[in-house]
């Protein structure tokens, strides 16, 4: 008999237990046996560990348990991580070692840096990024250009000064100025071209010359002015005319020239003679004008015919004249007769004609004989 009586495992002798293979021991074979033993916790069954809140677990409770767990590194006991080398540290070993630390932006990695939207970049986020880069000058932060005495400015130092600026055209380079098509030349493009330059006066802009009074005209000033203008020939210099061979004379030209002369009339025109109502005509109005015209002879003065030996007379020497004069009929021409009806006949029509002719004796009168001593 085994008081107590035995928990497991036989009583084999009063007050005598034996517990076997149970897995437990103890008097009453009550105590469970662990094999091996817990390291921690207790021992609630036959190699049944019992971890509670030792912080530890597995069969024997020997494995440390942290919570949350190591994220990198070891846990070398409850709630506890040791990091060791891996580059990481903070309570569970998932806050990563940058050793240079980073300038800026985030440690993500051991020794690893993401600089992100900082604007830097390098391994420890330490160069300053300038997007787009700096042209000229050094990046001295995030899009921040210190152009300095690059001769540049701008965001980027990218823009080129010229001091003092140009007047015109474009700032290329540090004080260098390009005048390209702006009609300047010059260091800041400031004085005007002329092309071709002013012949006189001055260049005030671009192809534009200011003549003044230089007494010239024109896109360079190269043409003469005269004032009152040239009415003929050419202005060859300021107030200065170039009559040339336009038949013109004076000091504008204005006045006709007539070669040879005009004998009368006027000179209205070069080698034009306004002959008018002097009675002449004529290229030179020295031939004169007999209105009416001499029938024959010569016209010698205005309305002056001379006759001459034409044998015509009267004021237009249109009457001709018969030496001798005709006895009878007309005098048609010079020393010409026209009998005509008159009964006459010969070179002054005096000699009777008788039709028919007188048989004897002489014709005395038209148509009438005389018998005389005929003896008819």
């Amino acid at each position: 008999v085994c008081d107590p009586p035995c928990a497991n495992g036989s009583c084999v002798a009063p007050d005598t237990c034996d517990c076997g293979t149970t897995g437990y021991s103890g008097p009453t074979c009550a105590t469970p046996v662990c094999d091996p033993p817990c390291a921690n916790g207790t021992c609630t069954a036959p190699d049944t560990c019992d971890c509670g809140t030792t912080g530890y677990s597995g069969p024997t409770c020997a494995t440390p348990v942290c919570d949350p767990p190591c994220a990198n590194g070891s846990c070398t006991a409850p709630d506890t991580c040791d990091c060791g080398t891996t580059g990481y540290s903070g309570p569970t070993c998932s806050t990563p070692v940058c050793d240079p630390p980073c300038a800026n932006g985030t440690c993500t990695a051991p020794d690893t840096c993401d600089c992100g939207t900082t604007g830097y970049s390098g391994p420890t986020c330490a160069t300053p990024v300038c997007d787009p880069p700096c042209a000229n000058g050094a990046c001295t932060a995030p899009d921040t250009c210190d152009c300095g005495t690059t001769g540049y400015s701008g965001p980027t130092c990218a823009t080129p000064v010229c001091d003092p600026p140009c007047a015109n055209g474009a700032c290329t380079a540090p004080d260098t100025c390009d005048c390209g098509t702006t009609g300047y030349s010059g260091p800041t493009c400031a004085t005007p071209v002329c092309d071709p330059p002013c012949a006189n006066g001055a260049c005030t802009a671009p192809d534009t010359c200011d003549c003044g009074t230089t007494g010239y005209s024109g896109p360079t000033c190269a043409t003469p002015v005269c004032d009152p203008p040239c009415a003929n020939g050419s202005c060859v210099a300021p107030d200065t005319c170039d009559c040339g061979t336009t038949g013109y004379s004076g000091p504008t030209c204005a006045t006709p020239v007539c070669d040879p002369p005009c004998a009368n009339g006027s000179c209205v025109a070069p080698d034009t003679c306004d002959c008018g109502t002097t009675g002449y005509s004529g290229p030179t109005c020295s031939t004169p004008v007999c209105d009416p015209p001499c029938g024959n002879g010569s016209c010698v003065a205005p309305d002056t015919c001379d006759c001459g030996t034409t044998g015509y007379s009267g004021p237009t020497c249109s009457t001709p004249v018969c030496d001798p004069p005709c006895a009878n009929g007309s005098c048609v021409a010079p020393d010409t007769c026209d009998c005509g009806t008159t009964g006459y006949s010969g070179p002054t029509c005096s000699t009777p004609v008788c039709d028919p002719p007188c048989a004897n004796g002489s014709c005395v009168a038209p148509d009438t004989c005389d018998c005389g001593t005929t003896g008819y």
